[in-house]
């Protein structure tokens, strides 16, 4: 009978931690299925993560047919991880739609508040069979920079570029962008109509559409 119910405990607990682990990868939900402004049909859904007991909530945008179905057959794809302003989440997702028909990935997350955070959420997706480790690119905008520029220097190589709109640095940050002017892209807000030429002009230099 004690060997009946130590059993049953360890299936109560193998069945407790494989949810869990279901919850650590992702939320499949909810989901939506546009066509952008160039006429490609998208996806986007909900995709989070856990670190330290505290969920990270994100937005991962994809390209697919009329159907709503991602195709794998072009296998990894250039990613985009855009970390924002709480306030800026419509505007992140429209640059993101904007840059999927182009061939890349892209996720859109409210900026975490520690760097560690943030070169977690890197590291864990450029680990997704869907992304090409070698071409992540960063895209950070107004406080979110700051944060973005710690976060890169935890991650180091392996990002192929970071972008920065109308960036607000200050300390470490500032000091490392003045030296490393020349591997990222900062887009001011006096070029702010021209971000978009700027961005995907930056990402064609470093690989991201070969």
């Amino acid at each position: 009978m004690k060997k009946v119910i130590i059993s049953v405990i360890i299936l109560i607990v193998l069945a407790l931690l494989a949810v869990l682990g279901i919850r650590l990868v992702n939320e499949g939900s909810p989901r939506s299925h546009e066509t952008t402004r160039e006429g490609t049909e998208i996806i986007s859904e909900a995709l989070s993560w856990y670190r330290g007991g505290e969920k990270i909530s994100g937005k991962i945008f994809k390209p697919c047919d009329e159907n709503g179905v991602f195709d794998t057959s072009f296998g990894a794809r250039p990613l985009v991880v855009f970390f924002h302003d709480p306030m800026k989440t419509a505007s992140a997702g429209k640059l993101i739609a904007r840059l999927v028909p182009m061939g890349v990935i892209g996720y859109s997350v409210d900026c975490p508040a520690k760097a560690e955070d943030m070169s977690f959420l890197i590291s864990k997706m450029g680990k997704q069979e869907y992304v090409d480790k070698d071409r992540i690119f960063i895209i950070a905008d107004s406080s979110s920079s700051d944060k973005a520029v710690n976060a890169l220097l935890k991650v180091g190589r392996k990002t192929a570029g970071a972008i920065l709109l109308e960036p607000r640095l200050q300390g470490k940050a500032a000091v490392t962008v003045d030296r490393h002017g020349a591997e990222l892209l900062v887009v001011t807000e006096e070029q702010s109509a021209d971000a978009f030429g700027l961005i995907t002009d930056y990402m064609e230099e470093r690989g991201a559409f070969k």
